[in-house]
């Protein structure tokens, strides 16, 4: 059985320190010199707002000392793209991220990966790839139960549903913003409510429903106005990209309700803002138009068509909406062959926008199709997560038992074996004192006695020593010396030593442990506050270990299982 414990004992040792080796392997690269992701991820944010060159600098910098890992530079450099509106930049790092094995697949940066995927992926009107992404997204979020990312990826499933349904896109945003009011205790939501609302205003503007464009961009902000007095808003829109977004669509939406001088107060805030974006441009056209103000709108809309065709930027629907709403321009002057002209390069704009939608847009049924392999999905990943939380529970429970039981069998074989060895010593001690009287009887009958071995006075003289040793309790002394007692009694190492083996049946040493652990076991029964260790060192016995092991082997059972037998025989009494 000793050698069962001690095999096991020394398994558990060996994965001790095959475990304790590989996370010191592990953590060898993570001393110092290395940055918290959330810190660099803030230091990169603060450069961002006030100088991108100097963002990037600092981003590439920290990539080559390897201070954080791969997938937090890429995601650092994602932030800066989506600054400067490099779109083709931020698509290879988004991808970087994405198609990386050392990532955690349920982390929060992967999600939010995934979320930039499936907008760059809608911006470049790939929606097959856009509803990949989303599910997959969609799929990993579900399993987390996170409520915010479930919300995030129905907003994007909106945004691709509207391609195709506007209805059901529609029916997509509204209910992503109720999710978004049902989550709580996340200080950061109101983002995610401020970004959905916009999109919403954008979809109704563009849609003409001008009466529920301007309930919900009302309510936008009025948030927004609150939002800015309690919460950092200033600084999360510190461009005022959302502010001339939402100021210029419902200048849009009040100019078609013939609500011409609120729609010129919002124009008038959108003058006063100033933003990097490409799309400023346009929507100030589009409501320089709204309010009739058909010249300027024509010179802005000149200038982006220029730019567009410069660049050569041309497909893209930004491109044929500027070029739609140059003819509305010319149109409402009566300059009717550049209405014309602008008709027919509007058509040619579509078209091809269409054919290369064609090449990588989904149709209706297909999309709907995937919405109901991808529940189909949810489920079974649901099903299989409810049965390996049951199976995990279930290996816990019987793990949990075996260790009970392993500790049960160890500590009763630990007491039987203290039971077996006080037992032991007991029949020893019986069948050593029989012995002793059956050698004492044969020695008697060949004429000799232990009085031929030790003389009559040096037995007296013996008798005095152990006297003396025990009366005065000299043997609580460690350093007694035992040759002065021998010399005040007139004897000498030999006769001492003789009468011990011969008469007591033990050598000196031992009669001096015995007398030593039963004068200790006697104290620890009589004073039970005191410690172990102090009763030990009363008794002349330093050391803990060669006390608790003379106490074990005289007794058969350690000295503090022997106090708590003691207490609980006195709790009986």
């Amino acid at each position: 059985m000793n050698r069962i414990r001690k095999t096991i004992i020394s398994v558990f040792t060996i994965l001790f320190i095959m475990t304790f080796f590989v996370s010191c392997s592990e953590n060898k690269g993570n001393v110092a010199g290395k940055i918290p992701s959330t810190i660099f991820l803030d230091s990169a944010k603060a450069l961002i707002v006030k100088n991108t060159d100097s963002a990037m600098s600092y981003i590439n910098k920290v990539d080559r000392m390897g201070y954080v890992n791969k997938d937090t530079i890429h995601w650092a450099r994602v932030l800066v793209y989506s600054r400067t509106y490099d779109m083709n930049a931020m698509q290879v790092e988004l991808e970087a991220i994405v198609d990386s094995s050392k990532i955690e697949h349920t982390s929060r940066l992967y999600l939010d990966a995934i979320g930039r995927m499936v907008e760059m992926c809608i911006f470049q009107n790939r929606l097959e790839d856009a509803i990949r992404y989303n599910l997959m997204g969609d799929s990993i979020a579900y399993v987390m139960e996170d409520e915010k990312m479930k919300a995030e990826f129905h907003y994007y499933m909106g945004m691709c549903v509207l391609q195709r349904d506007h209805d059901l896109g529609i029916k997509y945003l509204s209910e992503t913003i109720d999710m978004y009011n049902r989550i709580e205790g996340d200080s950061t939501i109101w983002k995610n409510l401020v970004h959905t609302s916009s999109y919403l205003l954008n979809v109704y503007v563009m849609s003409e429903q001008y009466d529920k464009a301007i309930k919900v961009g009302e309510k936008l902000m009025a948030d927004i106005d609150s939002l800015s007095l309690v919460r950092n808003f200033d600084k999360y829109d510190s461009d005022n990209t959302i502010r001339i977004n939402v100021h210029g669509l419902m200048c849009i939406a009040y100019a078609n309700q013939d609500r011409m001088l609120d729609a010129g107060m919002e124009y008038a805030k959108c003058q006063l803002l100033s933003s990097a974006s490409p799309s400023v441009p346009l929507l100030l056209a589009n409501c320089l138009l709204a309010m009739e103000r058909v010249d300027e709108a024509t010179e802005k809309l000149e200038a982006i068509r220029k730019n567009y065709e410069v660049t050569g930027d041309t497909l893209t629907y930004e491109y044929a909406d500027a070029i739609n709403s140059l003819k509305r321009c010319y149109k409402s002057k009566g300059i009717m062959d550049k209405a014309f002209y602008y008709a027919e390069k509007e058509i040619e704009a579509r078209e091809r926008l269409f054919s290369e939608e064609l090449k990588t847009s989904v149709t209706e049924w297909e999309i709907r199709y995937k919405m109901r392999e991808k529940e189909t999905e949810l489920r079974d990943t649901a099903k299989d997560t409810r049965i390996s939380r049951l199976t995990s529970m279930l290996l816990v429970g019987l793990l949990a038992v075996a260790l009970v039981f392993i500790f049960m069998f160890f500590r009763y074989n630990r007491v039987l074996n203290a039971k077996n060895k006080a037992l032991a010593f007991q029949i020893n001690r019986d069948l050593n004192d029989k012995n002793f009287g059956k050698a004492a009887k044969k020695d008697g009958q060949k004429g000799k006695s232990e009085m031929d071995i030790v003389p009559d006075a040096a037995v007296e003289q013996v008798l005095k020593f152990v006297e003396e040793l025990l009366s005065r309790k000299l043997f609580c002394d460690s350093n007694f010396d035992r040759e002065t007692l021998m010399a005040d009694c007139n004897l000498n190492r030999r006769l001492v030593t003789k009468y011990f083996e011969t008469v007591m049946g033990k050598s000196y040493p031992k009669f001096l442990a015995a007398t030593r652990v039963e004068y200790a076991a006697d104290q620890i029964r009589k004073y039970p506050n005191y410690t172990i260790e102090a009763i030990a060192a009363e008794c002349g016995i330093a050391s803990r270990a060669t006390f608790y092991r003379l106490f074990s082997e005289h007794f058969g059972i350690s000295p503090t299982d022997y106090r708590r037998q003691c207490m609980e025989i006195e709790e009986e009494k």
